[in-house]
């Protein structure tokens, strides 16, 4: 049974933006994650040991475990947020599955937006995470799912010049025969409501939709409401229907957070933005979304498949099809 819990639900949040942000974040967080190993100048798997709230500014200090590279510290403390809840020492949403799922390895690493351009990871008291230093890498807070995460095998690997090759992307037929589910989804709008059509290509039936989002309906109608769909001169914009593939690369086993925004207060009678905090049983980054349009299914640039040794943007739903049925 699917475990649900919304958390300030329909509540509604002005969300200010902040009026600071990094102007110019430094060269260094823009390194992938080859540049960034061979930058850092110590690399150590490390354990909150504390975290001290410090009046609304938590600062966690962590102990050393074991160190990778360079001269680590016994114990380091920095500046961290306290919202770290889908973190563990076992492979869960919080890690990517232990670092399995593709959007780790295809997704474009991102770097701080504080203004003081630093990054400020959310940090779990007793998980254990890869830390580089002393610079702020993107790459360089991840948890661990203990030994058997595959960061830490690849960070160790290339560290001994084995040069690793990355995980992702992968044979489209390997790719979807290792996927738990796939789930084509199709949704239109009748003028009142949100109709939604699934089809199952690869696995056994579930409520995937409750474990992609936190309210499906909501979702899909915000998606496609033209109360929600404005131009720029803030005309309704009428969006007939959605197409889209569910792939989920590992399903959720325990509950997870999902937080999740819709710019239309339409949905919920306000004027407002509304934030939705979710505890549930999602899959988070053990799913993928990618659309479909004209029986095309569109990857984009963060594609976790190949086709003949390149990477494979879109690829046709029919031949999908076809492979699935050999």
């Amino acid at each position: 049974m699917m475990v649900r819990m919304i958390v300030g639900a329909l509540t509604a949040i002005i969300a200010a933006a902040s009026a600071q942000a990094c102007v110019a974040p430094p060269d260094h967080m823009y390194l992938g994650f080859r540049g960034s190993i061979a930058d850092a100048d110590w690399i150590g798997r490390m354990r909150v040991g504390s975290i001290d709230r410090n009046n609304g500014n938590p600062r966690a200090t962590l102990t050393l475990i074991e160190c990778l590279k360079g001269d680590c510290p016994e114990n380091w403390a920095i500046s961290s947020g306290i919202d770290a809840v889908r973190h563990h020492d076992a492979p869960s949403d919080g890690n990517s599955y232990g670092h399995r799922a593709s959007i780790f390895w295809t997704t474009e690493r991102g770097y701080s937006n504080w203004p003081d351009c630093r990054i400020h990871p959310n940090l779990a008291y007793n998980r254990e995470y890869l830390i580089f230093g002393p610079l702020d890498y993107s790459v360089g807070f991840e948890n661990l799912a203990a030994e058997s995460d595959l960061w830490l095998e690849f960070v160790r690997r290339e560290l001994v010049g084995a040069s690793p090759q990355l995980p992702y992307p992968i044979d489209v037929m390997t790719y979807f025969s290792d996927a738990r589910a796939v789930v084509r989804v199709g949704a239109a709008w009748n003028g009142h409501q949100v109709v939604i059509d699934q089809e199952l290509l690869v696995g056994e039936p579930a409520r995937y939709l409750d474990m992609a989002f936190a309210v499906p309906e909501v979702a899909l109608r915000h998606a496609l409401d033209p109360n929600c769909q404005l131009d720029w001169e803030g005309r309704p914009v009428f969006q007939v229907n959605v197409d889209f593939m569910l792939v989920f690369e590992f399903l959720p086993t325990e509950n997870t957070v999902l937080n999740t925004g819709f710019s239309c207060g339409d949905l919920f009678d306000t004027d407002s933005h509304v934030s939705l905090r979710a505890i549930g049983q999602f899959a988070g980054s053990g799913v993928r979304r990618f659309d479909i349009v004209d029986d095309v299914v569109h990857f984009g640039e963060s594609t976790p498949i190949e086709n003949d040794g390149s990477p494979a943007r879109e690829y046709s739903l029919p031949a999908i099809r076809d492979l699935l049925a050999d």
